[in-house]
Parts: C-alpha cells; structure tokens; sequence
C-alpha cells in the first residue's frame, strides 16, 4: 500500500513538472515578444518624439513672429499710410510664418506616432484576450 501511494506521489510530481516547464516556456516567450517589441518601438519613438519637439520649436518661433506683428499693427494705427504700409509688410511675415510650418513633417510624426502604437495595442489585445 506504501508503494502504491509512492507512486502516486511520483506521477502527480511529474505531472506538476511537467506544468511548470509549460509555464516557464510560455513566460518566456511573453518576455521575448515584449523585448522584441521594445527593441522596435524605442527607437521609433525617439525619432518621432525628436520631430514633434522640432515641430513644437517651429510653431513658437510662429507664434513669436505672430506676437511681433501684432505689436508692429498696433502702433501702426497712427495713420492711413502708415497702416496700410506696415500691413503689407506684417502680412508678408505672417505668410512667411505660416509657409514655415512643416505640415507634410506634422502629419508623418502623427503617422509614424500611430505605426508606433499599433504594436503596443495589438500586443494589449493578445494579452486581454479581446
């Protein structure tokens, strides 16, 4: 009767083995898809965030210019000639302003952003299950 509970013991030990060698496989494999999808988004995401901050650092310097020309439009209200000169000039800067603005760069760092977040995402569904 010893024997037989002996060999009991031994199965249900094998068995749980055999389980935990599953287990530490298929963490394994979790961890190396995660690896995997940092090694490939970090860098992706440093480019992207380096083109939004280029991006940002254009839209102040707008701003600023913007900023001038409104003060320049102000004083200028002292007379006709002079309004009427200093709009074309102000009106020339703000096109100017607005000519630098990248949005062929916004709109890729908004593409590239959404590439770089879809991995994470899918990833999300795998391991919700959704």
């Amino acid at each position: 009767m010893a024997e037989e509970t002996l060999k009991e013991i031994l199965e249900q030990t094998k068995k749980e083995a055999r389980f935990s060698r599953l287990l530490a496989f298929i963490m394994g494999g979790i961890l190396a898809v995660v690896l995997i999808a940092a090694v490939i988004l970090v860098p992706q995401l440093v480019g992207l965030m380096t083109r939004i901050s280029q991006t940002a650092a254009n839209a102040q310097e707008l701003m600023q210019s913007a900023s001038t020309t409104l003060t320049e439009v102000s004083g200028a209200l002292s007379g006709v000639s002079t309004m009427t000169e200093s709009i074309t000039k102000t009106s020339g800067t703000l096109f100017e302003g607005l000519t630098a603005v990248d949005f062929n760069a916004l709109s890729t760092a908004i593409t590239d952003l959404q590439a770089a977040v879809a991995p994470l995402a899918d990833l999300s569904r795998l391991l919700t299950g959704q």
